[in-house]
C-alpha cells in the first residue's frame, strides 16, 4: 500500500497529471483486487486506498478549448524562431495538417511522400515503434502550401533516410527521444511547454 501511494505521488513530482497518476493508481488498485479475488495473492495490499475518483478524458470540466487565431499566430511565429527539428516545424505540422502530436512526433523521413504531383505526409504504423490510436487513424495528408513556403521540404531534404548509428530508418525528428511508454510526444510536449 505504501508503495502505490509512493507511486502515486511520483507520477504526479515526474510530471503526470493529477487525472493521470489517480487513474493509473487505480488501475493497478483495480489488479491487485483481482489478484486477491482469484486467490493469486494472499490478501489485497491496494483495500481501502483511496485516490480520488477516477476522472476520463473529455470530461465537460477538463476539455480545452481550440486555441484563438493571435495565440495560433503567436505560437507558429515563435517556432519560426527555432533554428531546426521538433520545436520548428512540430507545431507547423500540427496547425496544417490537423494530425495528433503522436503521430507527427513518431513520423519517419520516408513519411514525407509524393503521388501524382502532390506531396503528404503518411500518417501509418510502418516502423519500429509507430502506433496509431484506432485503425482508421492511417491517413496520408497533403501537405499545405504554407508548409512548403517554409521550407518544410527542404528541411526533410537535408535528413538521412536511415540512421547511419543504428542503421534504421530515419526518423522525421531525430531530436526527439522515446519517453517512457516509448512515446516520441512525451519529450516533445515537456519541451514545448517549457519554451
Amino acid at each position: 500500500a505504501d508503495d502505490l501511494k509512493r507511486w502515486h505521488k511520483a507520477m504526479i513530482e515526474e510530471g503526470r497529471t493529477l487525472r493521470t497518476a489517480t487513474n493509473y493508481a487505480l488501475d493497478a488498485k483495480t489488479l491487485f483486487t483481482l489478484a486477491a479475488t482469484h486467490g493469486l495473492l494472499p490478501t489485497n495490499p491496494a483495500a481501502g486506498l483511496e485516490f480520488g475518483r477516477r476522472k476520463r478524458k473529455g470530461a465537460v470540466a477538463e476539455r480545452r478549448l481550440p486555441f484563438n487565431d493571435a495565440e495560433a499566430l503567436l505560437i507558429l511565429e515563435n517556432a519560426r524562431k527555432e533554428r531546426k527539428g521538433a520545436y520548428r516545424w512540430i507545431p507547423w505540422l500540427l496547425a496544417f495538417t490537423g494530425a495528433r502530436v503522436e503521430e507527427v512526433c513518431q513520423a519517419l523521413v520516408t513519411d514525407v511522400r509524393e503521388a501524382d504531383g502532390i506531396t503528404y505526409l503518411d500518417i501509418n504504423t510502418d516502423g519500429e515503434g509507430k502506433s496509431l490510436k484506432t485503425a482508421e487513424s492511417a491517413r496520408r495528408v497533403p501537405l499545405h502550401p504554407a508548409l512548403i513556403a517554409e521550407g518544410f521540404l527542404k528541411y526533410v531534404g537535408g535528413l538521412p533516410k536511415v540512421d547511419k548509428r543504428t542503421r534504421k530508418p530515419g526518423r522525421l525528428f531525430p531530436d526527439l527521444k522515446p519517453g517512457a511508454f516509448n512515446d516520441f510526444s512525451d519529450a516533445y510536449s515537456k519541451g514545448a511547454g517549457r519554451r
